[in-house]
């Protein structure tokens, strides 16, 4: 197979590393918007004004109008932070190209200061915002009563004991893109799913942190199964080519 030749041009003709930063900068905005609707309904509100805005921010209910945002943006931003690291490992010419847009030159002078973003962005959100979701549901919460009902999107199905159980399977769905972007090899991929997924299952059958722990069994094990049958179609077609490769070559003696 020859090596791929570089093109130009992307969605609405940017190339990757302008779309990276378009999407940063579109989800900042989305924060600061929600953020300051929220102050401007408090601003609006009966007997609200400056004092209603204070309060919002006193009682930190912003962070619940973040967190929102956060949740749904953080598998799609985890994904393209680790699309930005993936190069070809194939150069050609003597440089190697982004997997996801051959027209961007790896750790050129456009490409390097994404990579730092990535990480930055990979340490700062990836983690951060799992150990947030675990500051913010644990027991002995310090927010306002108030603020704290207003997380309760993270700790619906999940038992009283186990409200900051999102993070773990967050945790689950990050480790899969990562095995996803960054395993070339198709079994390997398979192996290492498999591996986090009985990880997954061990964990939901020791603590049972859900309402409907039965639903939850279902899913993980239809994912199991999944991954396996994808185990044992390698396996198989791995033995068929050795088979055609054994042929070919005994047929050229």
């Amino acid at each position: 197979m020859s090596a791929p030749v570089p093109y130009r041009g992307g969605t609405l003709g940017l190339d990757f590393v302008d779309r990276f930063w378009a999407t940063l900068g579109l989800l900042s905005l989305i924060i600061a918007s929600v953020i300051s609707i929220n102050v401007g309904i408090s601003f609006l509100a009966k007997g609200g004004g400056a004092v209603r805005v204070k309060q919002y921010f006193q009682s930190q209910t912003w962070l619940v109008a973040m967190s929102v945002v956060l949740l749904l943006s953080y598998m799609p931003v985890i994904k393209l932070m680790i699309t930005t690291l993936g190069c070809y490992d194939r150069p050609v010419a003597g440089v190697s190209f982004l997997e996801s847009d051959l027209s961007v030159e790896c750790f050129g002078p456009a490409h390097v200061s994404s990579v730092v973003a990535a990480y930055v962005v990979l340490a700062v959100f990836g983690a951060g915002f799992l150990a947030f979701v675990v500051w913010a549901l644990r027991p002995k919460s310090t927010l306002p009563k108030e603020t704290r009902q207003g997380f309760a999107f993270l700790s619906l199905g999940y038992e009283p004991a186990y409200e900051g159980w999102e993070a773990v399977v967050l945790l689950r769905k990050a480790a899969l893109v990562l095995i996803g972007s960054l395993v070339s090899d198709a079994s390997s991929q398979t192996i290492l799913a498999l591996a986090v997924l009985s990880v997954s299952r061990w964990l939901q059958e020791r603590y049972k942190p859900y309402r409907l722990d039965r639903l939850e069994t279902v899913s993980l094990m239809t994912l199991l199964r999944t991954s396996m049958l994808s185990a044992l179609y390698l396996q198989t077609r791995g033995g068929q080519d050795a088979m055609a490769t054994n042929a070919l070559e005994y047929s050229l003696e």
